[in-house]
């Protein structure tokens, strides 16, 4: 009985670690940080510079140093 309870509880744990995971990588796709003064930046909230030309020239500009970003 220990042994299933031992297995059901790590199979909630794998389960629960790869939600986390998942929600860490969405994260990381939303957020940049600036390269000059650490600022995390929301990249929904930022508005975008630049020219849509295949996407060659599209950054933003971090509000508190004015620093190219390139997304």
């Amino acid at each position: 009985m220990t042994a299933i309870v031992f297995i059901l509880g790590t199979m909630l744990l794998a389960a629960l670690g790869l939600i986390v995971e998942l929600e860490s990588r969405e994260l990381d796709e939303r957020y940049v940080q600036c390269p000059r003064c650490h600022l995390m930046l929301d990249k929904e909230r930022i508005p975008v510079s630049g020219y849509n030309s295949e996407h060659s020239s599209e950054h933003i500009h971090c509000p508190r140093c004015k620093a190219y970003i390139a997304i």
